[in-house]
């Protein structure tokens, strides 16, 4: 059986052997075998498919092992390893797993200061997992990808809390929302500094995993997502809603922290209001930046409305909502600017695509309307909101020649007014590619 192998002798003054290729015959696997006492780290990458004498090697009585790393690679991809069953003895310290399986509930997995798991449709059972966690509080890297529990006992786990203050990085990638659903409600990783959530790939219905998420103060949440859980000051927090899938950044740099969670979902009509009202009922609320790609679900920006410091919407369905909700009262007059949808936007970016068409009633007018409304002080309908650092409009001159006409004109209404072609800003693009110069868009005002 050809594999890489490395296999370090436990003893103070023993070498390391570092063999490219062996052959696992039965008098080298025999040999190899005699001195599995010593092994203090075990590393394979294995490139075929008969696994027989490597698991007869891994189940070896190891009492010396702590790093236990084992995968399966190309050409074997799609097969997979095990299960195989750990000699009793000391908790291991390191445990890597592609494509391997081995039995959950051997004790040597508790204890870990490093766990990664990946590349299998039997990963540990939810309860298994929180389990290992649970009993490894000194661990401080989790990786899980491309992995799945068993069917079996998925649906429901234990609730008791899983602390792990040691937690540095957090990895959960193409793993189904139940691992992450589990994490986000079992789990407390306080100092963890680097987190990153993605559920899979765009097959996944709305389940109950979300309504654990979503849950109203779940505090464990509100720090995935970087929310201030102590303090009263307002954290960033970026949005990013495309088609079937929807992410949450916040990267702060003086902190050194990142926060990443991607959720994917056949559609997204269901997942948003949870999200709305989880952000909106917590206290502080973040200071949401929110970008809505032009394939995105349309959304209500009334129930985004305490959240909104900066809205980049992409394509002409989203630019039109946008128009017609930004001039609507969210109060009755005499609230103030409070009374306003989205009183606190600074920034605002409508992107049409460069192929719409433009349609006087539906974006000329409800420009024109918008900006001497809410923004200029001859407006009518009470106190004017304040006025946005930045307001981007971006389009084809060719498609959209009125607007263009009528640039002067918006522009002494609202100063912060810009208007870009995005033909030319297509143009631009391809020459900062082409020479790596970066072309700043304020830079080319037209």
């Amino acid at each position: 059986m050809p594999v890489q192998q490395y296999l370090e002798d436990g003893e103070p003054q023993g070498q390391s052997q570092d063999v490219e290729t062996i052959e696992l015959l039965p008098g080298p696997l025999e040999a190899a075998l005699e001195g599995s006492h010593r092994w203090r780290k075990i590393d394979f990458t294995l490139s075929c498919g008969l696994y027989e004498d490597v698991e007869e090697l891994l189940e070896a009585p190891t009492p010396a092992l702590e790093v236990l790393r084992v995968s399966v690679k190309y050409p074997s991809s799609s097969s997979t390893m095990g299960p195989f069953y750990l000699a009793p003895g000391p908790p291991l310290k390191e445990l890597t797993l592609h494509r391997v399986i081995t039995s959950w509930h051997s004790p040597r997995l508790f204890g870990l200061i490093k766990l990664d798991l990946g590349d299998t449709n039997s990963g540990p059972s939810i309860n298994q997992l929180l389990r290992i966690l649970s009993n490894s509080p000194q661990l401080e890297h989790l990786s899980l990808t491309a992995l799945q529990p068993p069917e079996y006992g998925a649906t429901s786990w234990s609730s008791d809390p899983v602390l792990l203050e040691h937690l540095k990085t957090l990895d959960v990638t193409d793993s189904g929302p139940k691992y992450i659903s589990a994490l986000l409600s079992s789990a407390q990783f306080p100092r963890c500094k680097s987190v990153q959530l993605w559920d899979g790939p765009y097959s996944y219905p709305i389940s109950d995993a979300d309504g654990i998420i979503w849950s109203m103060g779940n505090e464990q949440t509100a720090a995935v997502l970087g929310l201030n859980i102590t303090g009263t000051e307002r954290r960033r927090l970026n949005i990013l809603v495309e088609w079937r899938s929807i992410n949450f950044q916040n990267q702060d740099s003086q902190l050194q922290e990142r926060f990443d969670l991607f959720l994917c979902r056949q559609n997204l009509h269901h997942l948003l209001p949870m999200v709305e009202e989880f952000l909106t009922t917590w206290n502080p609320t973040p200071d949401v930046k929110l970008e809505v790609m032009k394939d995105a679900p349309l959304l209500s920006l009334l129930a985004w409305s305490p959240l909104l410091s900066s809205l980049h919407v992409i394509g002409s369905k989203h630019c039109r909502k946008a128009l017609v909700e930004l001039t609507k009262r969210s109060s009755p007059l005499g609230s103030g600017n409070a009374s306003w949808v989205c009183p606190e936007l600074s920034e605002l970016t409508l992107q049409y695509e460069i192929d719409d068409q433009e349609d006087y009633r539906r974006d000329v007018e409800p420009l024109r309307f918008l900006l001497s409304q809410r923004w200029s002080s001859t407006g009518s309908g009470g106190l004017s909101a304040p006025q946005p650092s930045s307001f981007i409009w971006r389009g084809n001159r060719n498609t959209f020649p009125t607007m263009w006409s009528l640039k002067h004109e918006l522009t002494e209404i609202l100063p912060s007014f810009t208007m870009l072609d995005i033909e030319w800003l297509l143009m631009l693009w391809i020459l900062q590619f082409l020479t790596g110069v970066k072309a700043e868009e304020g830079g080319w005002r037209l």
